[in-house]
């Protein structure tokens, strides 16, 4: 960022002005900083949002997988011991 000079950059500008730009500019860096920081905090939500994302997409295979190898979820059940059975055996 640029430094500014303290002295007026006119000869028609007074003090109280000059302290006000100067107080202007304070505030819009402050603003500045405020949205870089909340870039930052959005960029790290997406981050862990795209992560949870492909942790479920994973999930999603390994049951496609479970589901190939034990068959139709809907024709099959586990028993109260835990044991895989026909619906319609």
């Amino acid at each position: 960022m640029q430094t500014l000079s303290k002295e007026p950059e006119s000869p028609s500008m007074t003090h109280e002005e000059e302290e006000e730009i100067l107080h202007d500019i304070s505030k819009l860096q402050e603003q500045v900083q405020q949205m870089s920081c909340s870039q930052k905090l959005t960029a790290a939500k997406i981050n862990g949002m795209e992560c949870k994302i492909k942790g479920m997409e994973a999930k999603m295979e390994d049951s496609k997988i479970d589901l190939k190898r034990h068959g139709r979820f809907e024709d099959r059940f586990e028993d109260r011991h835990g044991r895989i059975e026909d619906k319609y055996e």
